[in-house]
């Protein structure tokens, strides 16, 4: 009775509890979190006519109909007769449940510590909290031609979410027209490899790239950059140049009239990251901040890539000179995010 006595206490006084979904005239969806908090909800023990009627605030024919209802013809829980939800829609099948008290329920619920942030299935698919909230992100951010081309969406699926988001959950994402389990799955793991927005992935570069220095024969400072919409399909080495001008910095040679070679995060961040026997203090203390930024394009951010522009090398295996070097990654919203700095190799 610990949790019921809390959830009591919690929810008692002068003003009654604003619910989570005001504004909204729909009873909960299938299938999301607050949903399935509330059948767990329903399914404890220790939940009661009167825990439903008195501390969850419930019109006192639908706690009764509920108890009823989940208890069974004896009503005693915990016997062979009992008939415990499992679904959303059996709960609102019960007389006097509508909308409004569903979203009593939901907040009770989650008052109550019955919500739990565990995998969520949608159409067969499984979702984990952070995938979930990835792919909600994407879907209600991404531009057409991302959702189009890069996730490889049916082109009726891409359109149909442009035009009918903000979703509030991924059970009103799949029902759109042409999102099923295929698109869903298709927006899961597009998002999940750029599960990072572009503002946490800004936000974390922008509070450790100051104070380093890309050493070469120059030091050079690193310049976080961000171009929206910019990455509807990964960024090579044959369209770096077009795609990444927007982002260059203007007083050097265009991108365009350069050599451009391709390299791997590793390879750039190893000697900021990787300790070795002969570090000096400074650069262990400075190795947490590269780390962090070594794991924005490796862990965060989807398709983290290295692009160096210069004066192609006698062998044209490389580049040399002043190099314009951009480490690039995708968001969650299909933003190119990265930044850039010098080299300088003669």
């Amino acid at each position: 009775m610990t949790r019921v006595c809390w959830v009591a206490v919690l929810l008692s006084g002068c003003v009654e509890p604003k619910s989570a979904l005001e504004g909204e005239d729909l009873a909960l969806r299938s299938g999301t979190p607050e949903a399935i908090a509330v059948l767990a909800m329903l399914r404890d023990p220790v939940v009661s006519f009167d825990v439903l009627d008195v501390d969850a605030g419930l019109d006192a024919r639908a706690a009764r109909g509920l108890i009823a209802r989940r208890d069974g013809p004896d009503a005693v829980y915990g016997t062979p007769d009992d008939r415990p939800f499992e679904s959303i829609e059996e709960v609102d099948a019960v007389p006097y449940v509508g909308p409004a008290a569903l979203n009593q329920l939901a907040d009770f619920a989650k008052a109550g510590g019955w919500l739990e942030e565990g995998p969520q299935v949608v159409e067969g698919v499984a979702f984990t909290p952070d995938q979930a909230r990835a792919t909600l992100e994407l879907a209600n951010t991404a531009s057409l031609e991302t959702l189009d081309v890069a996730v490889g969406l049916d082109s009726r699926a891409a359109a149909g979410i442009v035009e009918r988001r903000p979703f509030a959950d991924l059970v009103a994402l799949g029902a759109v027209p042409y999102v099923g389990p295929s698109a869903l799955i298709a927006l899961r793991d597009h998002a999940s490899a750029g599960a990072v927005s572009s503002d946490d992935a800004l936000a974390t570069l922008e509070a450790n790239t100051p104070g380093l220095w890309f050493t070469s024969e120059t030091d050079a400072p690193l310049v976080v950059v961000h171009l929206p919409g910019g990455a509807a399909t990964p960024v090579t080495a044959a369209d770096a140049a077009a795609r990444l001008a927007a982002l260059a910095d203007p007083t050097l040679p265009a991108l365009s009239g350069l050599a451009v070679e391709e390299r791997t995060v590793a390879s750039v961040f190893a000697r900021y990251t990787e300790p070795q026997p002969w570090w000096e203090p400074f650069q262990l203390d400075e190795q947490p901040a590269w780390s962090a930024i070594r794991a924005v394009f490796e862990d965060d951010l989807a398709d983290g890539r290295v692009f160096r522009f210069g004066e192609p090398t006698w062998d044209g295996t490389s580049v040399g000179g002043l190099i314009q070097v951009f480490v690039i990654g995708t968001s969650a919203e299909g933003d190119l995010v990265g930044v850039r700095t010098i080299a300088v190799e003669t």
